[in-house]
C-alpha cells in the first residue's frame, strides 16, 4: 500500500510541477505576483 501511495504522490507532485512549468511560460510575471500574494496570506494564516 505505501508503495501504491509514493507512486501516486510522485505523479501528482510530477503533474504539478509540469503545470506551474507550463503556465509559468507565458507570463512570469504574473506568476511572481501571484507566489508574492500567496506568500502575503500564508502569513496573515500563521
Amino acid at each position: 500500500m505505501i508503495n501504491v501511495h509514493k507512486v501516486w504522490f510522485y505523479s501528482a507532485a510530477m503533474a504539478v510541477v509540469i503545470a506551474g512549468v507550463y503556465f509559468n511560460l507565458p507570463d512570469a510575471e504574473q506568476q511572481a505576483k501571484m507566489q508574492a500574494a500567496a506568500a502575503k496570506k500564508k502569513a496573515e494564516r500563521a
